[in-house]
């Protein structure tokens, strides 16, 4: 009986051994490992790393979202690549906020991030709303350590005539939630164009927008409205990839043109789809990932 028992504990033992591999080797044998926390520049940030290569690429979500939003694309990053994605602070499973945030904060975390990873090599930025404005500010303070840099829709530059709108938005939800909030912005953020045949995507969408903090999605919602960028596009010296999207009213394709120009090294595409791309159009995306980073890897 005794030996049986063992022999069971072996099985049972070998199971979650084959468990456990699975989880870091998914993506087709690419070495995935289990997301993390690293205590950064004064706060805790989950990331995690994937795939092997001698570039680095660093995925940066958008408000109200988390690593979780790039799940669509790592796979085929992670291929040829390391690629490095955490939730910003705020949100996902990153310490929350308490008190006001600035974009030089985002900065600091990734590159405090890039520091206890030991990552010392130039990096190549690819980052969606919040997470394009993330990566075009880390590009300018930082040249030293960024390759490149593709923005989606950047949560840059808003007018002064929007801004009002941005501060009335945060202090809805301080008030009464999320809820309320991501159901009175459904039909501009995510088309239900978009939705037909893809409600599995939807369903993450708004599960990963009913579960943000209140708190933080406002303090982030103020420092977007009130970052200044004039000063910000001329020290960007790499190359810079602007992406529009159609679908979005509220971040123009003009808008997002304009600021393509005002950089030296400035490309410009258009993507036809909505404002949170790497989870509702990851087909659209990745052949215009797979495009950059040859381009860019050939301009060096």
């Amino acid at each position: 009986m005794l030996e049986i028992l063992i022999m069971i504990s072996r099985f049972v033992h070998l199971l979650i051994a084959l468990v456990l591999l699975s989880t870091t080797a998914a993506f087709g044998g690419n070495m995935v490992d289990q997301p993390r926390l690293a205590e950064v520049n004064g706060t805790s940030l989950r990331y995690q790393l994937a795939g092997k290569g001698d570039q680095t690429i660093i995925l940066l979500h958008e408000l109200g979202m988390s690593l979780e939003s790039w799940d669509d694309v790592v796979e085929d990053m992670a291929r040829k690549h390391r690629v490095l994605r955490y939730d910003l602070r705020g949100f996902g499973l990153s310490q929350k906020l308490h008190g006001a945030v600035t974009m030089e904060d985002h900065v600091a975390d990734l590159a405090g991030l890039l520091d206890q990873l030991g990552v010392k090599q130039p990096v190549t930025l690819v980052g969606s709303a919040l997470g394009g404005s993330v990566a075009m500010r880390f590009a300018a303070d930082h040249p030293e350590r960024t390759l490149a840099v593709l923005a989606i829709s950047p949560a840059s530059d808003v007018p002064a005539a929007s801004r009002p709108a941005y501060l009335t938005r945060a202090a809805k939800q301080e008030r009464g939630g999320m809820r309320a909030d991501v159901e009175a912005s459904l039909d501009s953020v995510y088309p239900p164009a978009l939705r037909a045949g893809q409600e599995d995507r939807f369903g993450r969408f708004r599960a990963l927008q009913y579960a943000n903090d209140p708190v933080s999605m406002a303090a982030t919602l103020r420092m977007i409205a009130v970052t200044e960028w004039a000063e910000v596009w001329p020290r960007i010296k790499c190359p810079a990839w602007f992406v529009a999207v159609s679908q979005y009213k509220a971040r123009p394709v003009a808008a997002v043109k304009a600021m393509a120009g005002l950089v030296n090294l400035g490309h410009f595409e258009v993507l036809d789809t909505g404002p949170f791309v790497p989870l509702q159009s990851p087909e659209l995306l990745l052949p215009l990932l797979q495009t950059f980073l040859q381009k860019t890897r050939q301009a060096r």
